[in-house]
């Protein structure tokens, strides 16, 4: 077994060991605790948890992490940041959640549905983007799919999702319109 710190807590090789066991054993308590607005209702307690999910690198972890974006006690980094890694460990499967996401959004969050593209596109390329993008926006899926597929957008991966949020403002700014006056 890894040795333990100096302080006699233990590393984060056998906290992710354990979070990565419990996570095969029930996935689906972490999604439920992660979106649970009464069982989880501090800020801390959900940062502490997306780290752990994180250190697991679990495709099991993806359902929770994307729960914990849709939890906005949480920064708009840590959001992006559930999204990110889910899109690194998630699988095409995982596609409908980015769309419930996505549609969670509402206008509201450019930074957030940037990451939903950048995962969406590593999850299954150019078929995630359109399925999440082009029904809402052709013009704006064209020009999301011909960022991600600039041989820049892996290389400098934080200029390409402010390149694309800033391509999401406008379309985002106008769903926003359009849902106000629905209502």
């Amino acid at each position: 077994s890894p040795p333990a710190r100096e302080t006699g807590a233990p590393s984060d090789v056998v906290l992710a060991a354990a979070w990565r066991t419990a996570l095969e054993h029930d996935a689906q308590r972490f999604e439920e605790l992660a979106s649970d607005p009464w069982l989880m209702t501090d800020p801390a307690q959900m940062r502490r948890l997306l780290e752990a999910l994180v250190l697991t690198e679990a495709r099991a972890a993806v359902p929770a992490l994307l729960a914990l974006a849709r939890r906005g006690e949480l920064g708009d980094e840590e959001r992006q940041r559930a999204v990110l890694v889910a899109g690194e460990l998630g699988d095409e499967s995982d596609l409908g959640r980015l769309e419930d996401l996505l549609a969670s959004i509402g206008g509201a969050d450019a930074f957030l549905a940037a990451a939903v593209a950048w995962s969406a596109h590593a999850l299954s390329g150019e078929t995630g983007v359109r399925a999440l993008f082009e029904q809402r926006d052709p013009s704006v899926c064209a020009r999301l799919l011909e960022r991600l597929a600039s041989p820049s957008a892996r290389a400098r991966p934080t200029s390409t999702l402010i390149q694309l949020t800033r391509l999401l403002e406008p379309w985002l700014d106008a769903s926003q319109a359009i849902a106000k006056e629905i209502r």
